[in-house]
């Protein structure tokens, strides 16, 4: 059985996320494996739907397999990110292939990027731009313009750090890309039936998105906003989250993940000073911290994301729901990976320190997720969730 591996959010599940599964059964793969974020993502938000809804969604259009990124790799930079979904599809053993959707849509020139030595980059750094502009700086001064200009676009940026990630890990998955269609990432406009998920999420309640979408996932879609399951924003929680910031000391901050020259400085003074949190995120923004990393930044400090959780690569693979085909595929994997394999609460009993503190950290995040949605839940869900199966 050859099998087809992509990382991923479907925050929701859209027609774009449906079309890169049909083209990877077109390429001859018989399953598809989907590592995919928790209850938090890469922008520093909770996700929209809660992780068993869009697990459904995924096994329901085509995915096989769905198994979990731990939120220290989710709410991350895309190197990161890139790096803890990579070595989960190494580690399960009977991926064969990568998948990812970019812009520019030619691997060997994908590929000549990600071989660059960035070693250099810090020369670039100096001058106090982002780290994005000083990567572009830096590939413009290897391969030129044409290269360059690649970095331009996000899906590039993730695919080329997918390709960094496979040569660290030494794995012997293939990588392969197909060029993303319709919308951009983050869109704001929809083009025949695509759309981005950013469109869905903050038109759902406003427009009819049902076009966009699978049916079944659009059914799951409404099927959470009727039971109160969705989650909107911090924004629209900021009194909660402005209230449990203020309660941190300077010396707190300094210990969160990705946190560096003295920005903790800063967003102490801006926690005790901003009345909303646009505010706060405008107060710590900076020439090298883009929004995306403040917001980051803020949302691991409410969950205390500390340097200690990313100073290893995922120890276990969680599954989060399979198929038929998902359960074959899990079987075989759990003959060859070289992680645990836990679905169950009670598989993490016997779990390392590490796999422990990471899933006592996931725990932490749902409970927080459901008390941010219209209708607060209760605790200790994550600790009675199953996985999603479906015959």
């Amino acid at each position: 059985m050859r099998i087809c591996g992509v990382i991923a959010e479907y925050n929701p599940f859209h027609n774009g996320h449906k079309y890169q599964i049909e083209k990877i059964k077109e390429n001859g793969f018989d399953g598809v494996v989907a590592v995919m974020s928790g209850n938090a993502v890469q922008r520093g938000e909770f996700a929209f739907l809660d992780k068993s809804v869009r697990t459904r969604q995924a096994l329901l259009n085509g995915v096989d397999l769905v198994i979990e990124l731990p939120l220290p790799f989710s709410v991350s930079s895309a190197e990161k990110f890139a790096l803890g979904g990579t070595s989960i599809l190494d580690s399960l053993g009977v991926v064969n292939a990568l998948c990812f959707s970019s812009e520019c849509a030619e691997i060997e020139k994908l590929k000549r990027i990600a071989e660059i030595n960035s070693d250099s980059i810090t020369d670039y750094l100096k001058s106090g731009v982002t780290y994005a502009s000083a990567y572009e700086n830096l590939v413009e001064n290897e391969l030129g313009k044409e290269f360059s200009s690649i970095l331009q676009q996000p899906n590039n940026v993730l695919g080329i750090e997918y390709l960094k990630a496979l040569k660290r890990l030494n794995s012997e998955i293939k990588p392969f890309t197909i060029k993303r269609t319709g919308v951009k990432h983050n869109d704001e406009k929809t083009e025949k039936n695509f759309c981005s998920a950013k469109y869905i999420r903050e038109n759902f309640d406003k427009k009819d998105v049902s076009s966009y979408m699978p049916f079944s996932s659009f059914e799951l879609l409404e099927e959470a906003v009727k039971n109160n399951d969705e989650f909107s924003s911090l924004e629209k929680n900021e009194k909660t989250v402005l209230s449990m910031l203020r309660m941190f000391d300077k010396d707190y901050f300094s210990t969160i993940t990705d946190i560096s020259e003295g920005i903790e400085n800063r967003l102490y003074s801006a926690v005790k000073e901003a009345c909303s949190l646009c505010e706060l995120y405008s107060s710590v923004k900076t020439k090298r911290y883009t929004l995306a990393r403040v917001k980051r930044l803020v949302f691991n400090s409410l969950l205390g994301v500390t340097e200690e959780y990313t100073e290893f690569l995922p120890p276990y693979i969680r599954v989060l729901g399979f198929n038929e085909k998902g359960r074959e595929i899990l079987r075989n994997a759990k003959k060859l990976s070289s992680k645990p394999i836990y679905t169950l609460f009670s598989d993490f009993n016997n779990a390392d320190e590490q796999s422990k503190m990471l899933y006592s950290l996931e725990c932490k995040a749902t409970d927080l997720y459901y008390s941010f949605t219209p209708e607060i839940k209760p605790c200790s869900r994550e600790q009675t969730r199953n996985a999603v199966i479906i015959k």
